[in-house]
């Protein structure tokens, strides 16, 4: 093989692998905010946002541990919210 083929062969099977994160900014007080700090969005009656959109920053490493804890999280409030509820 010519460095021309190795580099055609590299070009078109390696691809960058990409978190996307913050695209629902987290918050009460900013008019920015999508989501309050019990993962609702806000405007929007009975629905959560709970992934990686949350998060302010990519994380240092792989965001599955990250976005595990946000479930779980997540998870409790949904709980609490459900037990508060008097249906």
């Amino acid at each position: 093989m010519t460095d021309e083929d190795v580099t055609k062969a590299v070009n078109s099977t390696i691809d960058t692998m990409y978190h996307l994160v913050g695209t629902c900014k987290m918050g009460q007080d900013d008019e920015n905010t999508v989501v309050d700090t019990r993962f609702k969005v806000k405007g929007v009656r009975g629905l959560r946002v709970v992934d990686a959109s949350v998060f302010p920053k990519v994380p240092a490493g792989h965001p599955a541990a990250a976005v595990f804890a946000v479930a779980e999280r997540a998870a409790d409030l949904i709980h609490e919210d459900r037990r508060d509820k008097s249906f």
